[in-house]
């Protein structure tokens, strides 16, 4: 349960069974480190000859829950994921998605796989 404030996190993972509640005036807001976000082994690719892997791989979502039963997110808080600073960031730092719409190199805030 995050209350009233500002909250500063790195990306996690939710488990079966837990559901995150944000109080109205809680504000999640997601780390810009880009060392935090590991590769994602769980992203799937879409098949089209059209959208080869990126050279560097898709980082895992700020908040993803793969395999898990009974999750959710409520209550009247903001989730925050700076997609300003990952849209551009990401396509500096990456030549695969500048100046492109590649799928894989837009930042995902949540994912969740079952």
């Amino acid at each position: 349960r995050c209350f009233q404030g500002q909250y500063v996190t790195e990306p996690f993972s939710m488990l079966s069974h837990v559901w995150l509640w944000l109080e109205p005036g809680a504000t999640l807001t997601f780390a810009t480190d880009s060392n935090v976000y590991p590769i994602d082994p769980y992203y799937e690719y879409p098949s089209a000859a059209a959208y080869p892997p990126p050279m560097h791989g898709v980082q895992r979502a700020m908040i993803h829950a793969y395999n898990v039963t009974d999750v959710g997110i409520q209550g009247g808080g903001v989730i925050d994921g700076r997609g300003l600073y990952w849209h551009f960031n990401m396509r500096a730092a990456a030549p695969e998605c500048r100046n492109s719409r590649h799928r894989a190199c837009i930042s995902r805030l949540i994912a969740i796989k079952t």
